[in-house]
């Protein structure tokens, strides 16, 4: 009759409406959280600190990773041949230890493409790309507003310089900068910038000189 028909019709309305309900409640696969130990833990080796782990660090490799002189050498060698140019051997532990712990981005300033193609061997020769560094956070720059154009767009944690006019207009953007003395600068740093010899005597704790960050 026509009311049986209509009350299965009703009947295989519920139903398909039921089962329905019941596929969206069921979890799927990818709404579960990963475990807690799937996350990577990153600690500092004993023999370093003041190290801001996970945090972005800017460093400018000239007179801190590489002395300014051979820079100089590289950037007028670099077209006619392969100039010897090799990573501070004091600074490269502590190079290595920035690059497995921190975000960390390399800032040279040199004047020609050789000049960092050199630059970006040299560094991947040092063991600093397999302790960490992406290569691709190795850049370049051609003048020290260069560097400071650079540190203010990454927003480090830490930015690391030479350049005593890039160390004191970036004290207002950047919550902790280290100041590399050198011959050109020592007379120039601001007293109330955090001076230091070289990286080592600043992230390794047997030659820590000063408060800490």
């Amino acid at each position: 009759s026509k009311r049986a028909l209509g009350m299965g019709f009703l009947l295989l309305l519920v139903a398909y409406f039921l089962l329905r309900k019941n596929r969206n409640a069921t979890p799927t696969r990818s709404a579960i959280p990963p475990p807690a130990a799937a996350v990577p833990q990153v600690t500092v080796k004993s023999e370093f600190h003041r190290i801001p782990v996970r945090h972005r660090v800017t460093l400018v490799t000239n007179d801190t990773v590489f002395t300014e002189d051979d820079i100089k050498v590289l950037d007028s060698e670099a077209k006619g041949g392969h100039p010897n140019l090799g990573v501070i051997s004091s600074a490269l532990p502590s190079l290595c230890e920035l690059a497995r712990c921190s975000d960390l981005y390399l800032i040279t300033q040199c004047g020609s493409d050789g000049a960092e193609a050199t630059v970006r061997e040299v560094l991947g020769n040092a063991g600093v790309y397999d302790a960490g560094l992406n290569p691709h956070k190795v850049l370049f720059c051609g003048t020290h507003m260069g560097r400071q154009a650079m540190a203010r767009q990454l927003e480090p944690t830490l930015h690391v310089d030479t350049c005593a006019e890039v160390v004191e207009n970036l004290r207002p953007f950047v919550p902790a900068i280290v100041a590399v003395k050198t011959p050109a600068n020592v007379s120039r740093l601001s007293a109330s910038a955090h001076v230091v010899d070289d990286i080592a005597s600043y992230f390794e704790k047997a030659k820590a000189q000063g408060n800490p960050m």
